[in-house]
Order: C-alpha cells, then sequence, then structure tokens
C-alpha cells in the first residue's frame, strides 16, 4: 500500500495521476485531482481562490511540463472550495451535473465576497464564518459555469486513461461527482469522504451518503483521495460509514426525547471520532438526520447553522 503524506501540493498517487492536497483539511482547504495521458490531461475541481489555484496550477505545470494542457475540468460540486478558481484554468471544458451546475448559480463567488464584508452584522454566525473562512480572498472572483452538464454517469478519455463520472445526489451536497479510473484502482472522491475531519452535511440526505460509501466500498480502489483530508483506502471508507451510523443511532434516542439540534449534539459522546477535525460539523448531520425523521421540519440556513456550530464549540 503505496502511503501519501498529507503535505501541501503535488503528489503522485499512480501513473500519471496525482492528488493535490491541502492541510489541515479544514474549511476551504480542499483537494484536487490531476490525471495526465500521452499530453492531456484532466483536472478534478480547483481551489477557493484565485491565489491558491494559481499555486496549484503553476505547481502542476513544472510537473507535467509545458507540452501538456488540461482539455477537462471536472466540478465536483457546488461548494466554492471546488470551484471558485475555474476562471484561471483557461481553454479546458468544465463539465459538472446538471442539478450543481444550477446549484451553481445560485450561490456565485460574489455572495461570499458579500458575507466576508458584513461578516460582523451577522451575529454568532458571522463571527464562526469569518473565523473560518478568512483564510481566503474571494476579491474578483468570477462565476465560471460548466460547459457541459450530465446526469448519473459519463465516461472520459484521456489519452489512454478511462475516467468514469459518477453522480451521487442528497449526500454532501444536492449532487457530488466522483471520479472512478478502474485500470487504475484509483478513485477521487470529492467530499462524499472526509478523512481524518468531521463531515459537513448540507442536504438530509444521511442515509444517502451512507448508501454512497457503500457503493465505494463495492468499486476495486486500492487509493481513494477525499475531498479533505490525506488519502486512503477503503478503511477510511468504512470508518465514515461506521461514524454516521453511530451519529445516526444516537441522534434517534435525542430525537425522541424533544432535543433540540444543539442539545442533541452537545449530549453525544464522540468517543473514537473526537480526534476528527472540526467537531462542531457534528451540529450539521443531527440537523440533516432531525429534517430526515420530521419531514415537516424547515431547514435551516447556513448562517444559523454556523451560529450553532460557534455555540457547540463555544461548550466543548
Amino acid at each position: 500500500m503505496l502511503t501519501i503524506p498529507f503535505t501541501k501540493g503535488l503528489h503522485q498517487i499512480g501513473d500519471g495521476i496525482y492528488a493535490y492536497l491541502q492541510p489541515d483539511g479544514s474549511w476551504g482547504l480542499n483537494n484536487a485531482g490531476l490525471i495526465v495521458s500521452e499530453n492531456q490531461a484532466l483536472l478534478v475541481d480547483t481551489l477557493y481562490d484565485y491565489k491558491r489555484t494559481g499555486d496549484m496550477l503553476a505547481e502542476i505545470q513544472k510537473t507535467i511540463g509545458l507540452p501538456v494542457k488540461i482539455q477537462y475540468l471536472i466540478n465536483t460540486h457546488s461548494n466554492g472550495d471546488h470551484y471558485f478558481g475555474n476562471g484561471l484554468v483557461e481553454g479546458a471544458k468544465i463539465i459538472s451535473s446538471e442539478i450543481c451546475a444550477k446549484e451553481m448559480k445560485a450561490i456565485p463567488p460574489f455572495k461570499m465576497a458579500f458575507l466576508m464584508k458584513i461578516w460582523w452584522l451577522l451575529g454568532k454566525g458571522g463571527r464562526y464564518l469569518h473565523k473560518s473562512f478568512k483564510l481566503f480572498d474571494f476579491g474578483g472572483i468570477r462565476l465560471v459555469l460548466p460547459h457541459q452538464v450530465f446526469q448519473d454517469s459519463m465516461i472520459l478519455s484521456v489519452g489512454k486513461k478511462r475516467v468514469e463520472l459518477l453522480e451521487v445526489r442528497d449526500a454532501h451536497t444536492a449532487s457530488d461527482i466522483m471520479a472512478y479510473l478502474p485500470d487504475d484502482k484509483i478513485i477521487f472522491c470529492s467530499d462524499l469522504l472526509f478523512s481524518e475531519g468531521t463531515p459537513v452535511v448540507w442536504t438530509k440526505g444521511v442515509q444517502s451518503w451512507i448508501d454512497a460509501l457503500n457503493k465505494i466500498n463495492s468499486l476495486d480502489v486500492d487509493h481513494i483521495v477525499p475531498g479533505h483530508g490525506p488519502v486512503t483506502d477503503k478503511n477510511g471508507v468504512s470508518r465514515l460509514i461506521a461514524y454516521f451510523e453511530y451519529i445516526y443511532s444516537e441522534t434517534k434516542k435525542r430525537f425522541s426525547k424533544n432535543m433540540s439540534i444543539l442539545d442533541a449534539s452537545l449530549d453525544i459522546d464522540l468517543k473514537e471520532y473526537n480526534g476528527w477535525g472540526d467537531p462542531e460539523r457534528l451540529v450539521t448531520t443531527v440537523h440533516a438526520i432531525y429534517q430526515e425523521l420530521n419531514p415537516t421540519m424547515k431547514p435551516l440556513s447556513a448562517v444559523n447553522l454556523f451560529a450553532m456550530m460557534y455555540d457547540y464549540k463555544s461548550h466543548i
């Protein structure tokens, strides 16, 4: 088993296959991927701002050489840390799912830039937002949308390499894409997998997320690149499945007692998952499970969830 150090930059994980990693994998510090074959290249996601994306592209260019152009850019989902840098990848065909492209229009970069300017007006949610994202410069970022969209699945050829794009709905976001290389036994899972970090659930689809993770474990893969955190294998996937199943069971107990989302989150013993980064994100999972258990429940806004995470962090 190849061990990939969790250090910043481009790491080779297979023949012409690389992971670009950003420690410590917390808010906005996502991973990206690169597939190169016969002077063709595919990039899996960009980064959260132009500075970080530019640094990544410079390292890629230095590593793969000037003759290689990026033909394809895959945006795995609509969170800005995976697509705000699109404007710097010139000449590439940008591909994503149909649902993802619609969500990207709804949450363009200027909205994040605006929120970061008025964070002090947003109470505890704003304070959490500012602390979590102050590393990034959102000024001047253009909204660059996909040129091509698909549903369910799509197959691409990058030189001699076959890349299968697999869509999962209602898990981390309304639509998340994995890039699977069956011949190389490598998969880029994006935010369907958080490695050594607490996951963020923006939907009410915890059970569908578990189904997606079980699907990953059914594939013939040796190396798995998560959206955040160190490169892992199926053990990392199984660990996240166990986390979700445990939190689901514990949340149901507290839901039946009519506990609030925050009180239920604070009452759950994280046990072996306590060492994962950003434990306050547990709030988003409990919120999602409460929506599953009560379909009439109105979902909280992102700012309200940030406020609840602020409160959680203040109590632990």
